[in-house]
């Protein structure tokens, strides 16, 4: 499975999409951190509150995603 490949669904809420994101994750052996923050990042629905958020002040790092996906 390619992580760039999942996207939020339409109606599902962040947190069902993060923890299938991680899922997702978990499943790569050793997994580029730049190339997941990228593929979460893409994965986010478009003109969502919190695509917005990270248009505004992009992540550094994949903590930053997460802090902000918190919030």
């Amino acid at each position: 499975m390619f992580l760039s490949t999942i996207e939020k669904r339409s109606g599902e809420t962040l947190r069902s999409f993060l923890e299938r994101f991680n899922a997702a994750v978990a499943s790569v052996d050793r997994p580029e951190p730049s190339m997941v923050l990228m593929a979460a990042i893409t994965g986010v629905q478009k003109r969502s509150e919190f695509s917005n958020s990270l248009t505004r002040d992009p992540p550094k790092d994949i903590d930053d995603f997460y802090s902000e996906a918190k919030r």
